[in-house]
């Protein structure tokens, strides 16, 4: 999943240098956008587990209906 997540940050940050201006991008060098690509990536990961949370919690609560139910039969 990792390999997944760099290559969309690679073409988030790919998609920022086109908008940037040629002035601008001679400001920002290749170690600014490499950064930037790692921050995306970071920023997706954090996302990523977030909604895995969320994903086992629900898991949880339905297993434990499932338990409940069980009991009443």
């Amino acid at each position: 999943m990792n390999e997944m997540q760099s290559e969309h940050a690679t073409r988030v940050v790919n998609a920022f240098k086109d908008i940037l201006t040629e002035d601008a991008k001679t400001d920002v060098t290749e170690d600014h956008f490499r950064e930037l690509a790692l921050m995306i990536e970071a920023a997706i990961d954090a996302s990523l587990v977030d909604q895995l949370n969320r994903a086992s919690s629900i898991a949880q609560q339905a297993a434990a209906d499932i338990q409940k139910l069980a009991k009443q039969v």
